[in-house]
């Protein structure tokens, strides 16, 4: 996606962080990868995460938007996408899971 961005706009400024996430009792719940204009970087960064654990269904999503919310290093101004990917169903919300107060604060972001 940041690569197409680059080639339609040759003079987009664009930064690109990762949240990687688990749940509690694993190596780590989130970890972070600030925003970078180095695509190489992210690219090499994402390559590095291994699926691990596992065999549990719930994932700590809801402390994932937060950090992707609050913890990255958005400049002001800046158009934000948040991309939400994963293969669990987000933790102690199975059935009824609304998108946490993160959410709704990215949203009404500018």
């Amino acid at each position: 996606i940041a690569t197409h961005i680059r080639e339609v706009d040759k003079n987009a400024d664009v930064h690109v962080g990762l949240v990687a996430y688990r749940d509690l009792g694993d190596a780590y719940v989130t970890k972070d990868f600030n925003l970078s204009g180095d695509l190489d970087a992210v690219f090499t960064e994402l390559s590095s995460y291994q699926a691990a654990g596992g065999g549990d269904v719930p994932e700590d999503v809801d402390a994932a938007m937060y950090d992707a919310v609050h913890k990255m290093a958005w400049r002001n101004g800046a158009k934000k996408m948040i991309f939400l990917v994963g293969d669990a169903a987000p933790r102690a919300r199975l059935i009824t899971w609304k998108p946490p107060e993160s959410v709704r604060i990215a949203r009404a972001s500018p």
